[in-house]
């Protein structure tokens, strides 16, 4: 499917609008990546900005992909906030704790801000949803 065809199809389909500024948690994954561009072509850059959880759960590897989400929102002129977070030691299920923590602080700039809150997931995302619960 070619890149406007697929503007369009998220356009028409008003999963983004342009009532206000959008806030991406961004992961630097594909999924939030694609999300990202798409936001930033619909809305333009100065209505998108971004939140990067990095928790430290990946040594180097973590660092690696802060550092990847702060060189990619460079290149698109979007605003970047990054969070470092610690898992405390009973924080109960990983991802659980780590959703709780990305989702709240995303709801904190928002209200800040008056935006949304924009958030990619896959089918494999969805599936671990399932399954979870």
């Amino acid at each position: 499917m070619a890149e406007d065809a697929i503007l369009e199809r998220v356009r028409a389909s008003g999963m983004i609008d342009d009532a206000g500024p959008t806030l991406v948690l961004f992961s630097g994954g594909r999924d939030s990546l694609c999300l990202l561009d798409i936001c930033v072509e619909l809305l333009g850059h100065d209505e998108v900005s971004a939140l990067h959880v990095n928790y430290g759960l990946r040594g180097t590897e973590s660092d690696a992909d802060e550092v990847a989400c702060r060189e990619h929102c460079a290149a698109m002129d979007v605003d970047l906030t990054v969070r470092h977070e610690t898992r405390p030691e009973r924080a109960g299920n990983l991802h659980a704790w780590a959703r709780d923590v990305r989702y709240a602080a995303g709801a904190g700039l928002c209200h800040a801000n008056g935006g949304k809150l924009a958030v990619a997931h896959t089918v494999d995302d969805q599936l671990e949803t399932i399954l979870y619960r």
